[in-house]
């Protein structure tokens, strides 16, 4: 629900799509933003324009978030976050953050999801200094991520999105 904190929560399973949404209130309130599921349906990374950055468990049989961990660390007002994606073995989970409507440094973060604790999770930050912003990111059948750069004609990739600092 846009600028709040409640998800509208539609369950699919094998009878389709339930008519009556589970509405679930967790997490930061948030306007623009953009979810992106781990392909082994464990977790969801969210990020907003209104400069979060958070990972949810998620139960895949209810649909249900729980376990919101913020992984927001740009402090300069300018910077949003801007798309996610997980790796390969979903261990690593990856956001670009950037000034928004410049094409000045922006940054992508690597975090190592099975770093144990949250804090553990939040101090296993990597980040990566990139030209161009990042206007969206996307794991593709070969285990790589690649990167769609604002205002430019190529993709970037990351090559070896399970890997530590890659």
């Amino acid at each position: 629900e846009y600028n709040s904190a409640n998800f509208i929560i539609y369950l699919l399973n094998s009878t389709g799509i339930q008519n009556i949404p589970i509405i679930q209130n967790i997490g930061p309130s948030i306007g623009h933003s953009f979810l992106k599921s781990a392909s082994n349906q464990k977790k969801v990374a969210l990020t907003s324009y209104t400069f979060t950055s958070v990972v949810f468990d998620f139960d895949n049989s209810s649909g249900i978030l729980i376990n919101p961990l913020s992984l927001t660390t740009f402090s300069t007002i300018s910077n949003s976050a801007i798309c996610s994606e997980f790796s390969a073995d979903c261990s690593k989970i990856y956001f670009s953050h950037g000034l928004m409507g410049l094409n000045t440094v922006n940054y992508i973060e690597q975090y190592d999801l099975c770093a144990g604790s949250n804090i553990n999770i939040q101090n296993s930050l990597y980040t990566f200094t990139c030209g161009a912003s990042i206007a969206g990111m996307q794991l593709a059948p070969n285990g790589k991520i690649y990167t769609a750069r604002n205002s430019q004609n190529f993709l970037g990739v990351i090559n070896n999105p399970n890997g530590a600092g890659s």
